[in-house]
């Protein structure tokens, strides 16, 4: 009878214990973001940066890239060796050469892959070229502001 009556108190005080927070990853707007231009002026040297815009950061993913890029549409996915659970990729090609990229998720993090792109050479084995970990949101109504609604 004493273990049936623990049991009761335990699920009876299980009920007032606090709720439980529910955090969720969401990733937010991404693009790609080449600042990139030929070096005094001659078409042989690249100079700036390519970096991916994650929500309102921009990060910095390479310096003095072999060109500047731009998206790449989903169906031409197959065609670069990109997965198709990319959540965005973006190719670049000048004079022989470029860069690749694509970005997967993976838990609460973006990770960024890369290649160079040579025209006399196969293309190497996609790299890690960065994580960005995403910030967790709290989805809890119990947490939001309760200031001015009525149903509280």
């Amino acid at each position: 009878m004493i273990p049936a009556m623990i049991l009761v108190f335990a699920v009876a005080l299980s009920s007032c214990a606090a709720p439980q927070l529910q955090h969720t990853v969401v990733v937010p707007p991404i693009r790609w973001e080449p600042h990139v231009a030929f070096k005094n002026g001659r078409q042989s040297d690249f100079v700036g940066w390519i970096g991916l815009r994650v929500g309102d950061r921009t990060i910095r993913l390479i310096e003095h890239p072999r060109s500047s890029c731009g998206t790449l549409d989903r169906s031409r996915y197959h065609w670069y060796g990109v997965p198709h659970t990319a959540l965005t990729a973006a190719v670049g090609w000048y004079a022989g050469g470029g860069e690749q990229f694509y970005v997967t998720r993976e838990g609460s993090s973006l990770v960024v892959h890369h290649r160079t792109d040579e025209e006399v050479a196969p293309n190497p084995p996609w790299e890690v070229l960065k994580k960005i970990r995403l910030p967790a949101t709290t989805s809890n109504q119990s947490l939001q502001p309760t200031a001015g609604r009525s149903d509280v």
